[in-house]
């Protein structure tokens, strides 16, 4: 669905989907009398946009993404016995600001991913298996952020620049076995993770046009945090 105002200071897209092939394998396995052909998983998404002119150069800029898969039952060859679901959110807001010859963009932002697997209620894992039965598990990953973007009010296909400060904090919750490749029988230990880390960036780029198809960008991008088991406390790019 997409909507705009007659003079086009206000536009608005919305977007959605599901999947269908849990609905189209039970028929076939009804039909067919085979319940292996039946997978019983789905996924669907729903995206949205919209932005709007708030006047004397200032716009309001937002969205959205909501996405989710879910599967409960035995997938041939991959999973046996399970239930859960998993799946992602995104939110954007911007306001972008004009400050004279140039322009500011303030965004605020949330990217979630979130998922929890198991086995069906009264199912044990079992040994000689062709494929396993998920040990209980919950994973629950994040970022928030808010940036501050300065560049040109206009490029007009020029020489252009940017440069902006970003504040971020990352986080992961997860409990459940450690990962390791498929295909196991057995998935019985068990791994508890909880951390947060906030870092702060700093980056500045410059783009030249070269032609209609082409460009040339070169920028630098500094990340500071707390040391971590990889890496110092200052990273760049």
């Amino acid at each position: 669905v997409e909507w705009s105002s007659p003079e086009g200071r206000t536009a608005f897209t919305l977007a959605a989907r599901r999947s269908y092939v849990d609905v189209v394998t039970r028929i076939a396995a009804s039909i067919g009398g085979d319940t292996a052909t039946f997978v019983p998983y789905d996924f669907y998404d729903l995206t949205a946009r919209f932005d709007t002119d708030l006047g004397r150069g200032f716009w309001l800029e937002t969205s959205g993404l909501l996405e989710r898969d879910d599967v409960r039952g035995t997938v041939t060859g991959l999973l046996r016995d399970t239930q859960g679901h998993w799946g992602n959110a995104l939110g954007r807001v911007a306001l972008v600001q004009p400050l004279g010859a140039l322009r500011l963009r303030h965004t605020v932002g949330v990217s979630a991913f979130g998922g929890a697997l198991g086995p069906l209620p009264g199912i044990t894992g079992a040994a000689g298996e062709a494929a396993p039965t998920h040990a209980a598990t919950r994973n629950r990953v994040g970022v928030a952020l808010f940036s501050t973007e300065l560049g040109p009010a206009d490029a007009g296909g020029r020489t252009t620049w940017s440069t902006g400060l970003q504040l971020a904090v990352h986080h992961q919750d997860y409990l459940g076995p450690f990962p390791r490749p498929y295909p196991v029988i057995s998935l019985p230990d068990s791994l508890l993770l909880r951390e947060r880390l906030p870092v702060a960036s700093l980056w500045a780029e410059r783009r030249w046009g070269l032609g209609r198809h082409a460009q040339l960008e070169v920028g630098l991008r500094a990340d500071v945090h707390r040391p971590v088991a990889n890496a110092g406390p200052i990273g760049l790019a």
